[in-house]
């Protein structure tokens, strides 16, 4: 306003200032020949540009219609114009639900009932929104085949670890898994957790080959075996150690209550009855030596002091436990 009430008016050409920057207009044309899609929204939700083709490109043949993105406000209503698209993909109807607006706070995956996967990253610029899709369907394939030959090898390394910790004629654990076994014992012993060492032997097994044959002789390991395993408390692990030897972990057990058990496991086995194949039966029985591990000792001397058990055990008549 002016002393005599009069105004001056002040007019500026700012047609430069609304036209679309050069940079901007390099970097739109350069988004379409990429193959990226991209809408464009400015602060008050009107759209600024759409490189249509893209989505004619990817969508023609499932759409009426170009999902109309002229106006953008809350994600729901806006999202749900591109209902054709995407149907009912569960990611798709969450968007559809929600009542906020503004960019997506994370890359939405979408899946297309074209059968392709797209990616739509967002963001805030100049105020108002842009939105980039990425057809990301070979991507996610490679990371998929990745994923599915990963499982393989972890699968197949796991075969392989298996086969080399168990016996192949009896199909329980072999010396090298019970090492291991034997270690985390010692472990739990050494923290208070009563543990004891069982070695169980097959009596006058070389006589059972010799009159029956080593294939009776094998039937026998197996019966044992299956015979031992069956007879378990849960908790405990029997391995077979080699030839008629096998060895028994008794968990949470001192002494006493691994002489109980094992003496459990020696009357299953006297009860078996291994058919020789020509109408006789072949009686078996075991000698089972018993070791508790201390609290400040070695598995190996455990191991040893059970074996030395095992042999009283021979010595005394056999089919019986012994304790160190």
């Amino acid at each position: 306003p002016q002393a005599d009430g009069g105004r001056i008016k002040v007019w500026t050409d700012v047609t430069a200032e609304q036209a679309p920057r050069s940079g901007d207009a390099g970097m739109l044309e350069l988004l379409t020949v990429g193959h990226v899609g991209l809408i464009v929204h400015d602060a008050d939700g009107r759209l600024l540009y759409t490189n249509a083709r893209y989505f004619s490109e990817m969508f023609l043949h499932v759409l009426t219609a170009l999902p109309d993105v002229r106006r953008r406000g809350a994600h729901g209503p806006y999202w749900s114009v591109f209902r054709e698209m995407f149907c009912d993909d569960p990611d798709y109807l969450a968007l559809c639900a929600r009542t906020d607006a503004g960019p997506l706070e994370v890359p939405a995956t979408l899946r297309a009932r074209t059968g392709r996967w797209f990616r739509i990253a967002e963001q805030s610029w100049r105020g108002g929104v842009a939105s980039v899709w990425t057809d990301v369907t070979d991507l996610l394939e490679r990371e998929q085949a990745l994923k599915a030959a990963y499982d393989d090898m972890l699968a197949l390394n796991g075969q392989l670890r298996d086969r080399a910790e168990t016996d192949s004629l009896t199909g329980l654990p072999n010396r090298r898994r019970f090492d291991a076994v034997l270690s985390e014992a010692q472990a739990r012993a050494g923290a208070g957790v009563a543990q004891a060492i069982g070695i169980v032997d097959v009596d006058h097994f070389k006589s059972v080959n010799d009159r029956f044959g080593h294939d009776i002789g094998d039937a026998v390991l197996i019966e044992v075996g299956r015979c031992l395993r069956q007879g378990l408390t849960p908790g405990d692990t029997v391995a077979r150690l080699g030839g008629e030897e096998f060895g028994v972990v008794f968990a949470q057990a001192d002494g006493t209550e691994a002489v109980e058990r094992a003496e459990a496991l020696r009357r299953r086995v006297e009860a078996l009855a291994c058919a020789d194949g020509r109408g006789d039966v072949v009686h078996i029985t075991v000698s089972i030596g018993i070791a508790e591990m201390g609290r400040d000792g070695v598995a190996t001397d455990t191991m040893r002091k059970a074996d030395l058990a095992m042999f009283q055990a021979k010595a005394r008549g056999r089919n019986r436990v012994c304790a160190a």
